[in-house]
């Protein structure tokens, strides 16, 4: 290229994205290529109207690319995403070539701020599916990276709005639309995601049951007229006196399996949404990190 036009490309690289030199240099390596790469990426970088700066990546995978993807959490303690792919590549003996961290836990911040027990410190809020199994459902309408069965890819938004069914071993609950956030619950079983706008759940002698995750964490037995807190940790199942499944214990994971994700291999929640067919849609007003919404959201 000749050092006049490499320079060039430094210079502009730095004024309008901020890429350390040595990527530049990477990329200008491979257009000489005949074979693109499964996956491109530059960063992005800006200054705020107050004039702190911000930064990130953009990626892009090639349509026909036969990329796996993996959906990996930390055992014990937090991780890097570094560190994730360092491990990754020990593990798997595969060469780790896009990763990003994602999702969100329960910290000990927030734990402590609801006097709940530290068992509860680490637990997912939020969508996770992992080799086709939903291990965390969505809480709120948040958008999530999804990878389909056939490895095309999406960022959408994901909820329970259309319902869901809990099982373990043969009991199977299943939870329709209808039964979704009822103000007053009717004689069947019914659930309750961070949609529902009250500050508590109606109990009245139905037997209340919290899961993080896919995992019982609490059940409760109320008194007639007596409500429970909604906390901002995972969805509640709620069954009439006498009739919670068999099997349904603390500490039990229970199998959960939404419609809209039957097709879905892989997915981690994110947000909030930035880009939706091609428009800006950012919407801080309602999941921004400093709104009534914000605990909700996470």
């Amino acid at each position: 290229m000749g050092e006049d036009a490499v320079l060039t490309a430094l210079r502009e690289d730095a004024e309008q994205r901020g890429s350390p030199v040595k990527v530049v240099l990477a990329r200008l390596s491979r257009s000489k290529r005949p074979r693109p790469e499964r996956v491109e990426h530059e960063a992005l970088n800006g200054v705020y109207e107050d004039g702190c700066p911000w930064s990130g990546v953009i990626a892009q995978v090639a349509a026909d690319s036969r990329l796996r993807y993996s959906i990996l959490s930390a055992k014990a303690g937090s991780q890097t995403v570094p560190e994730f792919v360092r491990k990754f590549g020990q593990s798997r003996s595969r060469r780790g070539r896009i990763a990003w961290n994602g999702g969100y836990i329960l910290n000990a911040e927030l734990v402590g701020k609801l006097g709940l027990p530290e068992s509860y410190i680490g637990s997912p809020l939020g969508l996770i599916v992992s080799q086709g199994r939903l291990l965390s459902p969505p809480l709120f309408d948040k958008p999530a990276f999804t990878v389909s069965r056939d490895r095309s890819l999406a960022i959408r938004r994901v909820s329970c709005a259309q319902g869901l069914s809990a099982r373990f071993g043969r009991s199977v609950v299943e939870s329709p639309t209808a039964s979704r956030n009822p103000t007053c619950p009717g004689a069947g079983a019914c659930f309750y995601d961070l949609l529902y706008p009250g500050e508590t759940l109606p109990g009245n002698g139905r037997t209340i049951v919290r899961l993080v995750g896919n995992r019982i964490m609490e059940l409760r037995s109320t008194e007639p007229g007596e409500d429970v807190p909604v906390l901002p940790v995972g969805l509640v199942f709620s069954f009439p006196s006498g009739e919670m499944p068999k099997g349904w214990i603390e500490g039990r994971e229970l199998t959960l399996e939404l419609n809209v994700l039957s097709e879905v291999a892989s997915a981690v929640e994110a947000g909030p949404m930035l880009l939706e067919h091609g428009e800006v849609c950012i919407d801080m007003d309602s999941v921004g990190w400093t709104t009534s919404d914000s605990i909700r959201t996470q």
